[in-house]
């Protein structure tokens, strides 16, 4: 069922739901395209047009929505349910086993935003230059622990922000038709073949070529056309 946002009296909105009903596709894919040129972007709307795809047999354009929606809303489950049903019906690279550590560092610093991890950064700082002030004045040693506890946190703090950055300015893609992977950004060079619907971080691009990275860690070149970015 297309889910509609409580409260947005919008009139696009409530017509892309009633085309939506009567199982018109594509003419709710427009309507809902149309409220984001608009400038209005919700979770909402992006979940509902990876739903039309989805519907119209498009697997690889339902990800791609799928995705964009848990780039606003990390948490929508019904995006992460369907997200899952559609990538059971396309062919997926297998992605490299991650450390323990590294998942939850991972799951860690995606806690917070940026400007949130920035705030808690500036506020231990604030705290360590206090303690700091306190113990020049009065050199107890429960001063001192806590100053070392405050120069940790202010450690992981920054790591965690400085993470959580690096992850912000990734730019990842969705796979839109079978494509091949090629060594170097000519035709001519060696090349495997990548299955619609995968996921890769674009590394660098150029007019007509892109450089990736596939989740099971090989690296080259692709059309730029065969990719959407998320």
């Amino acid at each position: 069922v297309i889910k509609s946002q409580a409260g947005n009296p919008d009139s696009l909105f409530i017509k892309a739901t009633n085309f939506y009903a009567s199982e018109q596709y594509d003419s709710t894919i427009v309507l809902l395209d149309s409220i984001i040129t608009l400038g209005y972007e919700s979770d909402h709307v992006y979940y509902n047009i990876g739903n039309c795809y989805y519907q119209r047999g498009n697997i690889p354009m339902s990800i791609l929505f799928f995705e964009k929606t848990l780039v606003i809303n990390p948490k929508n489950v019904d995006a992460l349910a369907n997200l899952e049903i559609a990538h059971k019906r396309v062919s997926l690279v297998e992605e490299l086993p991650n450390f323990i550590f590294l998942q939850w560092w991972s799951h860690f610093t995606n806690i917070f935003s940026v400007n949130i991890w920035s705030l808690i950064v500036l506020t231990f700082v604030w705290l360590a230059c206090l303690i700091i002030f306190l113990f020049v004045q009065n050199k107890k040693k429960i001063i001192f622990n806590i100053i070392l506890f405050l120069v940790i946190l202010n450690v992981v703090s920054i790591s965690a922000l400085k993470s959580k950055m690096a992850d912000d300015k990734q730019v990842f893609g969705i796979f839109i038709e079978n494509t091949k992977l090629y060594e170097q950004a000519n035709r001519n060079s060696n090349a495997s073949n990548i299955g619609q619907g995968n996921k890769a971080l674009i590394l660098d691009e150029n007019e007509d070529w892109k450089y990736i990275q596939l989740k099971d860690g090989s690296k080259g070149w692709i059309k730029i056309e065969s990719l959407l970015n998320i």
